[in-house]
């Protein structure tokens, strides 16, 4: 019998050292994520006289008419954006040259505002990007507590196509 309550007791004692050892500190885990998404679902004219230029294709969002309009696109992310990223392609077989000002922050708050201007090719795309070394308080995300939207000066015949959002997710242990 004291053998049995020997090993009882050992295998008691190696069980509470292993549970103690295994239990730890809970470690967090942060997961890069990426929203993608056609233009049509979040970019629109930015004024009712630039609607009759614009039309919202299912893959882009183009200026079908004969002058400049301004397009403002919002972006959605479950943090501060870390790189936000916008492509563009020439419908009529021109190259083209597009600027946009990217928007951190929301209406009330302390806002910067970063403009970039890109070459669109007579064919293919190119695409215009912010990331946190753009904005003061970068360089790891945009700051503006997520919200960050730009507004682009879209010459005739040329359609936004997609947009991009990279963010980082802290999705526990």
């Amino acid at each position: 019998m004291k053998v049995f309550n020997s090993v009882l007791s050992m295998s008691a004692l190696v069980l509470a050292v292993s549970a103690s050892i295994a239990t730890g500190e809970a470690q967090a885990v942060t997961l890069n994520r990426s929203l993608i998404s056609n233009s049509a679902g979040i970019c629109q004219a930015a004024l009712p006289a630039f609607e009759g230029l614009i039309r919202k294709r299912p893959l882009a969002v183009q200026n079908e008419g004969t002058g400049s309009a301004f397009i403002t696109c919002s972006f959605t992310s479950q943090t501060s954006p870390s790189a936000v990223t916008v492509w563009f392609h020439s419908v009529d077989g021109a190259a083209h040259s597009i600027s946009c000002t990217g928007i951190s922050g929301y209406y009330s708050g302390g806002n910067q505002y970063v403009p970039k201007t890109v070459a669109v090719p007579a064919a293919g795309q190119s695409s215009i990007g912010w990331s946190g070394a753009d904005f003061t308080g970068g360089p790891a995300v945009i700051p503006g507590s997520g919200r960050f939207s730009a507004q682009c000066a879209v010459d005739p015949q040329v359609g936004i196509d997609d947009i991009q959002v990279n963010f980082s997710e802290d999705v526990g242990t």
